[in-house]
């Protein structure tokens, strides 16, 4: 349970599309810029089909949908994020950090993208690779709890526990509702033989609705 992957919960919201409204001017509607128009709203199309299929638990139709909006227009970030997450699903690792890779590959900013390889790689025990990515997305959103979380995650498998507490207490500040971190910063607080600090939070977790 503590290695549960975090990002497919927050699959829908790694899909909110910014796209620039299309005006199709006299100047649009040569062939080859309405050909493009088309391909990007169908590629969008077989993402929302995706989204679709995902939450119904198929991830391997999802993967399909994906991998058409992919061929419909291949530098749609989002369709690599959310492929990646399918595969992580599916236990397919490999296969979901090449998708996370292109998707950062095409926005070196893209903060969902950093987050999901970064959670997969404390997964796969690659605990340095793990918290560069977490601290690229605290860089670029402070306010992400799940990073913080991760972090606390890192620090708490290298043993580091004071970082595990730093980290997992600024997870609380921005989310007082996290049962999971007051719950793993009651394992660090007794790693460190804080009991009294551990069974307090043992306690929240609980009342916050925390099973172990």
């Amino acid at each position: 349970m503590f290695r549960k992957f975090l990002v497919s919960i927050a699959f829908i919201s790694m899909f909110n599309l910014t796209n620039a409204t299309i005006d199709f001017d006299k100047n649009l509607l040569q062939d080859s810029k309405v050909y493009a128009a088309t391909n990007q709203e169908l590629a969008e199309q077989k993402l929302d089909e995706a989204k679709q299929f995902f939450n119904e638990g198929n991830n391997q139709e999802a993967i399909l949908k994906l991998t058409e909006a992919i061929k419909l227009n291949p530098n749609l970030e989002e369709a690599y994020l959310g492929r990646g997450v399918c595969y992580n699903d599916l236990k397919n690792y490999s296969a979901a950090i090449s998708d996370f890779n292109k998707a950062i590959e095409l926005n070196h900013n893209f903060e969902k993208a950093y987050l999901a390889r970064g959670l997969l790689y404390f997964i796969l025990d690659k605990y340095d690779k793990s918290i560069s990515d977490l601290y690229k997305v605290i860089e670029l959103n402070p306010n992400n709890s799940d990073a913080y979380f991760g972090l606390g995650n890192n620090y708490t498998f290298m043993k580091k526990y004071d970082n595990a507490i730093l980290y997992y207490s600024k997870s609380i500040e921005l989310n007082p509702n996290d049962a999971e971190s007051y719950y793993f910063r009651g394992l660090a607080y007794k790693a460190i033989g804080e009991i009294e600090k551990a069974n307090s939070d043992f306690l929240k977790a609980r009342e916050l609705g925390f099973k172990e």
